[in-house]
Parts: structure tokens; C-alpha cells; sequence
């Protein structure tokens, strides 16, 4: 069942002139190819939009709108101020979002698919089931943000800002996410697999069931966190460094250890069918039972 999409209505200041011509709402298509519909109030001590040529660059400021279901294919809202706006279920696919102010903005079941939000700041956001596959979220600031099953597939966070967010059941296979911010963050049973994590810090973070099989983890510190039951297959763990963690039950069949270091780390029935380790690697070995050390192979750098 398809859902009807509205357009933004934006108040818009003209003169006398202009609001005689236009008594009631109009249509216009601004310069990025979207549409809004324009509501004629009086200008007063501001300058009339449509004196000014501004009719198709609105750059509108939304602070608290209500924009559900709203249609924002590929509009330009870059460094707009949408502060607390609801736009839930709102088709925004490869918008400009790049510097916006989206806090405490109610995104649940919208589609960003491709959109850009590089730099935005969306503290405290609601994107539950939000589609952000291919997503530009480099250097958002999502801290605090709820993202449960959210599709983040392929999307980029690097140096992303995630302290504090709830990822419970979302999808960031395949994401890029160099040097992002996960600490404390609920990321239980969520999808990271294939996905790039160097450097990434993840301090207080809460794992538990996580898909993590092909990640790239290179240079990731992991600490006071709880791994039980994660999956870790064909994961590359490179000089990360894992102190204080729970990987009861873990997977790591197949896993690549390199100069990683191992601190106070519960490896309870975790298997290692596969995994291999080099001689640089630090405090694994004396974690391994028996058993563990038959399956895991020491290989060289």
C-alpha cells in the first residue's frame, strides 16, 4: 500500500504587488529540481522573495515543523536549521542535509537513502527504521540518537560522532566507519558485516549477538564492552586493542590476529576453528584453553 507524499509548505514574504498577484498558495519548483508550495504572507521589514529573485532558493528555516510524509527528493537543505521538526516517514532520498540542524528531529521510517548529511548534527534524533542505505554521515554528529533497526548499509560514518545511540537490530554491513565514535553505544545483534571500523573507538559498548564476520578492524579499540555471542568470522582484527571484554560464546572462526593485544578478556567458549595470529599478537595466548590453542594457527607477519 503506497503512502501519499505532501509538499513543504513555506511561508514566504512578499509585497503588496506580489500578494495581490498571488492571493493563495502556489507551486515552485526550486533551482535543485524540487518542489514546495509557497504560502503569500506580508513582507513587512523583510524583503520581498519574489522582488528578489529568492522564489526558487527559499532556504527555509524549520525549527519545530511538521513535515510527515513530506516530499524532499533531492532537495538542497544544506545548513538548515530543522531543529525538533517531524519528519517521519518523509521521502528525503539524495537530499543536501550537509550542516543541517536535525536535533531532536523525528526521522522514524524516512527515507535518506543517498542523502547527504555530512557534518549535520542529529543529537537525540529519532531515525528508528529510517532506510540510510549509501548515506554521506561523515563527521555527524549522531550522539545519543535512536537508530534501531535502522538500514545504514554501505553508508559512510567516518569520524561520526555515535556515543550514546541505540542500534539495536540495524544494518551497517558493508558501512565505512574510520575513526567513528561508538562508545556506550547499543549495538546488540545489529549487522556490521564487511564493514570498515579502523580506528574506531568503542568504549561501554554493548555487542552482544552482533553480526561482525569480514570486518575490517584494523587499529579498533574495544574496551569494557560485551562481545558475547558475537560473530566474528573471517574478521581481520589487526593491531586492535581488546581489554575488559566479554567474548562468551564468540565466533571466530577463520579471524586474523596482527600485533592485536588481548587485556583481561573472557574467551569462554569462543571458537577459533581457522583463526590465525602472529607473534606480535599480545595476551592471547594465555586466555586460550587447550582446546582453543589446537585450533587457532600462528602464522607469519
Amino acid at each position: 500500500m503506497s503512502t501519499t507524499t505532501t509538499l513543504l509548505e513555506v511561508p514566504i514574504p512578499l509585497c503588496k504587488k506580489h500578494l495581490f498577484e498571488h492571493k493563495d498558495k502556489f507551486t515552485i519548483t526550486t533551482q535543485c529540481g524540487w518542489k514546495y508550495v509557497a504560502i503569500p504572507v506580508e513582507c513587512g521589514s523583510l524583503s520581498c522573495r519574489e522582488c528578489t529573485g529568492r522564489l526558487s532558493s527559499p532556504e527555509p528555516y524549520l525549527e519545530n515543523a511538521i513535515l510527515t510524509h513530506v516530499d524532499l527528493r533531492g532537495a538542497d537543505l544544506s545548513y538548515a536549521d530543522l531543529t525538533n521538526a517531524s519528519l517521519n516517514v518523509a521521502n528525503l532520498k539524495d537530499a543536501n542535509f550537509a550542516g543541517a540542524k536535525l536535533g531532536n528531529a523525528k526521522l522514524a521510517g524516512a527515507n535518506l537513502e543517498a542523502a547527504n548529511l555530512t557534518g549535520a548534527t542529529l543529537t537525540n534524533a529519532s531515525l528508528k527504521g529510517a532506510n540510510m542505505r549509501h548515506a554521506k554521515l561523515e563527521r555527524a554528529n549522531l550522539y545519543n540518537s535512536d537508530l534501531t533497526g535502522a538500514d545504514l548499509y554501505n553508508a559512510n560514518l567516518s569520524f561520526a560522532i555515535l556515543k550514546y545511540a541505540r542500534l539495536e537490530g540495524a544494518n551497517l554491513s558493508k558501512a565505512v566507519l574510520y575513526r567513528a565514535m561508538l562508545s556506550n553505544s547499543n549495538c546488540r545483534h545489529a549487522n556490521f558485516s564487511y564493514a570498515k571500523l579502523r580506528e574506531a573507538v568503542a568504549r561501554h559498548i554493548d555487542l552482544e549477538g552482533a553480526d561482525m564476520s569480514n570486518t575490517q578492524c584494523v587499529g579498533t579499540m574495544i574496551n569494557r564492552a560485551n562481545l558475547a555471542s558475537v560473530n566474528l568470522s573471517k574478521a581481520y582484527l589487526g593491531y586492535a586493542m581488546l581489554s575488559v571484554i566479554d567474548f562468551t560464546n564468540a565466533n571466530f572462526t577463520s579471524a586474523g590476529f596482527n600485533g592485536t593485544r588481548f587485556y583481561e578478556v573472557n574467551l569462554s567458549g569462543a571458537i577459533f576453528a581457522g583463526a590465525t595470529y602472529t607473534k606480535d599478537t599480545q595476551g592471547l595466548q594465555e586466555l586460550l584453553t587447550e582446546k582453543q590453542k589446537e585450533s587457532i594457527k600462528l602464522v607469519e607477519e
